[in-house]
């Protein structure tokens, strides 16, 4: 889990591929918070063959919960038979109230689009690498100009920038 300051944002990431769901449930239940008062985001990894509603299943029950805040899809190739069947599916999650958003990870334009074309529901997130945390990458060098000037983390300067903007930041 976690918190950060000052952001008022207690959040859990699961991922069936990072083998950790069921220490986040662990958490979850360990942690006191209510609820709705945590926004837990996790993934179908297409891992062990299983489709995307067997998984969900198998996630809400190793994190102990009715629910997810948010569902991805982690990758336009995990999307099969093809990505508006794959997308169908989630819709269908959403709808049962499994999955109070849905999205996609590491989706490039082109997927976006044949997505698109058949949704009737958008995806809320498409989770990508920022481009802001790559070493030596175009904003490394003025985020950290910023982080000493405010003795802060570049976490904590990027999180105070989007939620300046008003937006979410998914993990």
């Amino acid at each position: 889990m976690a918190y950060y300051e000052g952001l008022h944002y207690t959040g859990v990431i699961g991922h069936v591929s990072y083998q950790n769901e069921v220490e986040a449930g662990i958490a979850i239940r360990e942690s006191g918070l209510a609820r709705q008062d945590i926004f837990i985001t996790t993934k179908f990894s297409g891992r062990d063959g299983l489709d995307i509603p067997t998984s969900i299943h198998n996630s809400l029950k190793n994190l102990g919960v009715t629910y997810v805040d948010l569902y991805l899809i982690h990758h336009p190739s995990l999307a099969v038979p093809d990505v508006p069947t794959a997308w169908r599916q989630m819709e269908e999650l959403k709808e049962k109230g499994l999955a109070r958003s849905i999205g996609v990870s590491n989706f490039g334009v082109a997927d976006l689009q044949i997505l698109l074309a058949s949704a009737k529901i958008k995806p809320a997130v498409n989770q990508v690498v920022p481009i802001t945390r790559l070493p030596g990458g175009p904003l490394d060098k003025p985020l950290n100009e910023i982080a000493k000037r405010l003795n802060a983390t570049l976490d904590q300067v990027l999180f105070a920038w989007v939620k300046a903007k008003g937006a979410v930041v998914v993990t």
